[in-house]
């Protein structure tokens, strides 16, 4: 999934059912876990573990760089 946004997002809330790999290709984002906080900045790379539910904040990049993030998600049968 490809995932593009021109505007900074305050909090949305996210449930992951799948594995699911991140690539950070321009923005920065912060994950809020039960188990802490993350920061994923352009470039980044992050496993989520499924079943996880979690709140993210996205700012745009430098220069005002749209927030775009790659995901790929893994069933439990792939993997």
């Amino acid at each position: 999934m490809y995932s593009r946004s021109d505007q900074n997002i305050m909090s949305t809330e996210h449930y992951f059912p799948e594995h699911a790999l991140g690539v950070m290709l321009s923005g920065d984002a912060q994950y809020f876990t039960n188990e802490g906080t993350f920061v994923m900045k352009a470039g980044g790379i992050c496993l989520m573990r499924r079943n996880h539910l979690f709140r993210k904040m996205k700012t745009l990049g430098e220069n005002g760089a749209p927030i775009a993030l790659i995901s790929l998600f893994l069933d439990q049968k792939s993997l």
